[in-house]
């Protein structure tokens, strides 16, 4: 159960992982909806997303993205 707030959009799948919602109020009316999650969607979701080789391929598209936009800035066409 969270707000969306910060990085919680990118953490948090709405219905899939837990509850997202600005009002605080029907947060705390999903409490009893939590043990309908199912583990093995909220499992399956958080590796695709958090597994340490998806990070990694993250985080060095991220790096490449950068060398190659400052090598056009040096270097432009």
């Amino acid at each position: 159960l969270a707000r969306p707030l910060g990085s919680v959009p990118e953490v948090l799948k709405d219905g899939v992982t837990g509850y997202i919602d600005l009002n605080v109020d029907r947060l705390a009316a999903r409490v009893k909806d939590l043990e309908s999650i199912n583990r093995m969607s909220c499992r399956q979701w958080v590796q695709d997303r958090f597994s340490v080789e998806r990070m990694v391929e993250d985080h060095l598209n991220v790096y490449h993205r950068a060398i190659v936009d400052r090598r056009n800035l040096l270097h432009p066409l």
